[in-house]
């Protein structure tokens, strides 16, 4: 009994190896990956100092029309905090469609509060009531701005620990009544053309050219490319500003390593449902490792078959 009587089961234990070794990877990089969600529009920072509620004012008014609405201010430090009330416009995160038309959009001037400066004692909660008046030439539409509450006191000089932030606000969203422009545009979906992984990145863009707010649903929908779908991903609604440019983004997974697929945008909006539909936008997935990992696998079963068929040979030539 010599080397070449032991080689076949020699080989069948290295082929044998590199299966589980290979296996392993590829299930490894096949489990989902940790996907952070994406941060919205209203987003409460931990330790500011302040907490107001709500952070969003919505109402809608006829022209002339003057309303109250109350909102509160609470103090979570352990340290009296001076408070000054003012109003501002409100600057949109998003890119700006015509900076000649911002103005327009501007009510700032309609907001004022009854109690501009205050100071609240440490871990008091306080009612205060901001009065917006709309004017009578006011515009039929969307009309924004900001209720801006900023402590007076550095936070080095806080003694509870936990800094204040420079500034809090309160959204304030004025609707007046009369006939809005609803003008909306969704651009085909933007998505990379060939993806390395399962988890494939989805946005939709809004271009919002009307003179009102809308907050579309939206939803991607995703088929491979025999035209079967197999899968729907809703999409977090988000407010798009008039005279402004949004992106939204999606997240969908792959059920297989390799595949041709097509991705399409549908979106309402409005009280009548107003539907938008994009264009498809097809890609290619390939999940690069565990592929590579088939391929490997793939070559080292042939070279062993190969060296398996001429052992015998030889073994046998080499006995003599």
């Amino acid at each position: 009994m010599n080397f070449f009587s032991h080689q076949p089961r020699v080989l069948f234990r290295i082929a044998l190896f590199c299966v589980v070794m290979l296996s392993a990877v590829m299930y490894v990089c096949s489990q989902p990956r940790l996907i952070f969600a994406q941060v919205g529009d209203n987003m409460e920072v931990s330790g500011s100092g302040l907490s107001v509620s709500p952070a969003l004012i919505e109402l809608t008014l006829d022209p002339g029309e003057s309303r109250d609405k109350e909102f509160y201010v609470n103090n979570i430090t352990k340290t009296p905090v001076p408070l000054n009330i003012g109003t501002q416009p409100l600057y949109p995160n998003e890119q700006i469609i015509d900076d000649t038309k911002t103005d327009s959009f501007d009510a700032a001037q309609w907001v004022s509060v009854d109690e501009p400066d205050n100071i609240l004692n440490a871990g008091e909660q306080r009612q205060l009531t901001a009065k917006i008046s709309v004017p009578e030439s006011a515009e039929p539409g969307g009309h924004y701005a900001t209720i801006v509450l900023e402590p007076l006191v550095p936070a080095t000089e806080m003694s509870s620990g936990a800094s204040i932030a420079s500034r809090v606000g309160i959204l304030v969203f004025i609707t007046v009544s009369g006939d809005a422009i609803y003008d909306v545009e969704l651009q085909e979906p933007s998505v990379g053309r060939l993806q390395w992984s399962r988890h494939v990145p989805i946005t939709a863009e809004f271009l919002n050219q009307g003179t009102i707010h809308i907050s579309p649903t939206t939803r991607v929908t995703v088929k491979n490319i025999f035209g079967d779908t197999l899968g729907e991903v809703p999409v977090q609604p988000r407010v798009v500003l008039p005279n402004t440019q949004k992106i939204l983004r999606a997240q969908w997974r792959s059920p297989s390593l390799i595949g041709i697929y097509s991705a399409q945008i549908e979106a309402s909006y409005g009280e009548d449902g107003t539907v938008l539909e994009s264009g498809q936008r097809y890609f290619l997935v390939v999940q690069w490792l565990p592929v590579l990992g088939i391929v490997i696998l793939a070559s080292i079963l042939g070279w062993l078959i190969k060296v398996r068929q001429r052992l015998p040979a030889a073994c046998k030539a080499f006995r003599g």
